[in-house]
């Protein structure tokens, strides 16, 4: 509410006095805003020197329908009730300002709102700050009130904090409440010392942030905004985004999405020129950390992104689980990634991905036998498999470089505790076409050695292995149902071929080329 005297009619004056000095006072006078005969605002009071304002002493009340606070016509949203309070207006040192104001919802159930001078002294008009507290039991009936339907219900939404403005910029500080998820918000608003521009700055941080609440906090603000559900042209204007930069930190501990959970979220969130960068991004997330830098232009319209950083201990099937896969591997990922893609969709962003992926897995379990069967000898293999039918995964290397959508590796390494397998080859990730070829190298010494490289062709919907060179005597898949204690007494398979070898690591001067 700020008080501009020049639109504020009629003001009316009992008495025109001279006082000590040669000074013209004011008496008795009576200021009204709003309709006529039904006033939103009646103030009282004196000016001792109208030339000086000096001894400027007015105050009175104040109330109008809760419509026209939201720019609505007065008529407009009965059930939201009135907005009534009271007003002081004084005078020190020749400056005009505030020396009370205070207002809060009457009338209704659907809004509790409640503002005062932040700092109950004297303020001039352009340093205000204010305390607000607003309660927003069931949005959706408040929406209603304006005229705006929607079948959905949104969940309480609290503000609890303070606003200021000044010549200088804005600052707003305090909680907001949607649901579960609570905000607490640092911000302020104030010229850039270069450029001409705004800049945002300061912190937003949170106990628990869940999306759900979030996305309905969003919808509703657009609802309030356009009256539309999910209307595509709300955005803000170019003039804005032009003119506005921002450098915000984060800090969440813990995020929801469903029944997804992450954590521990820190970073600073910078926008400027169309470019909106996520900088030293942390996440936990089931167990395993991401870190990097994230970015996209909104200012081109395949919204190019880029994203450089790392994963670290990511239990795989975990991951794998939450995306809505079901994990044939069971190990823990590190990677490192420096890749650019367009944003637009998850999907545009596959098909346009460029850059390096460099994975590796480490420990677990492969949930068949296919990279054992390859490299070792029927009889070797069936004593030292196990009874789940699994192989246990020693490591795997996989270097990717991305162009275009089509991933190229040169050499990728893949080692269970009896075979080390090397591979090459592409992976298009726009048609889904896959064209791998491995060469398997046996760890163990054998009796007979058996090295049957193998193909895997097809797409990643339904790839199809083919083993080379699979003549009698093989180790192929029909030799999955023999009776493993049987043959564990005849057999047993010897020490490995060097009791030096690192894992995922080729020997020199050996091995398949």
């Amino acid at each position: 509410v700020l008080l501009e005297f020049d639109e504020i009619v009629p003001i009316s004056v009992g008495r025109i006095i001279k006082g000590d000095g040669n000074r013209i006072g004011l008496k008795d006078i009576t200021i009204l805003d709003g309709p006529k005969g039904s006033p939103y605002l009646v103030m009282k009071g004196n000016v001792e020197d109208i030339l000086a304002l000096r001894g400027v002493s007015l105050s009175g009340t104040f109330e109008f329908p809760t419509a026209v606070l939201l720019n609505r016509p007065p008529g407009d949203a009965p059930g939201l009730g009135t907005v009534k309070g009271t007003v002081k207006v004084g005078e020190t040192s020749g400056a005009l300002g505030l020396e009370e104001l205070r207002g809060e919802t009457a009338g209704t159930d659907l809004m509790d709102l409640a503002f005062a001078l932040a700092i109950p002294e004297f303020r001039v008009l352009d340093e205000l700050e204010f305390s607000t507290e607003l309660t927003l039991p069931k949005p959706e009936a408040a929406l209603a009130q304006l005229g705006i339907r929607t079948d959905r219900s949104f969940p309480e939404i609290r503000f609890s904090g303070s606003s200021g403005l000044s010549s200088d910029g804005a600052n707003f500080k305090g909680d907001l409440v949607s649901g579960a998820t609570q905000v607490n918000a640092d911000l302020h608003l104030n010229p850039a010392e270069v450029d001409g521009k705004w800049m945002l700055t300061g912190a937003i941080s949170s106990k628990e942030m869940d999306f759900t609440d979030l996305a309905a906090l969003s919808d509703f603000a657009q609802l309030s905004v356009t009256g539309e559900e999910k209307d595509p042209d709300i955005e803000l204007t170019k003039e804005f985004e032009a003119a506005v930069s921002a450098k915000v930190g984060l800090d969440v501990k813990k995020i929801v999405s469903g029944k997804k959970h992450a954590g521990n979220l820190t970073g600073t969130l910078e926008y400027d020129d169309d470019q909106l960068t996520l900088a030293g991004l942390k996440l936990d997330y089931i167990g395993g950390t991401v870190s990097g830098d994230f970015g996209v232009n909104f200012g081109e319209e395949s919204h190019p992104a880029h994203a450089h950083g790392r994963m670290e201990k990511f239990p795989l099937k975990s991951l794998m689980n939450e995306i809505g896969l079901t994990a044939p591997i069971s190990s823990t990922v590190y990677a490192s990634f420096d890749v650019t893609g367009n944003a637009r969709s998850e999907a545009g962003f596959l098909k346009t991905l460029s850059g390096n992926v460099s994975a590796s897995l480490w420990g677990g379990t492969l949930p068949n036998r296919l990279l054992d069967l390859t490299g070792l000898n029927v009889f070797t293999w069936l004593v030292t498999s196990n009874k789940e039918h699994t192989s246990k995964l020693v490591c795997a290397v996989l270097p990717l470089h991305f162009k275009n959508g089509v991933a190229t590796s040169k050499r990728m390494i893949v080692e269970t505790e009896n075979v080390q397998l090397v591979g090459a080859g592409t992976v298009n990730l726009k048609s889904g076409a896959l064209d791998l070829s491995f060469a398997p190298r046996a760890k163990r010494k054998q009796l007979v050695e058996i090295v049957s490289p193998f193909e895997i062709r097809g797409t990643l919907g339904k790839p199809d292995v083919t083993v080379k060179d699979a003549g009698p005597g093989r180790a192929i898949g029909e030799v999955v149902s023999l009776p493993l204690n049987l043959v564990s007494h005849i057999f047993r398979g010897s020490g490995p071929i060097d009791e030096k070898a690192r894992p995922c690591t080729l020997p020199k001067n050996s091995g398949p080329k």
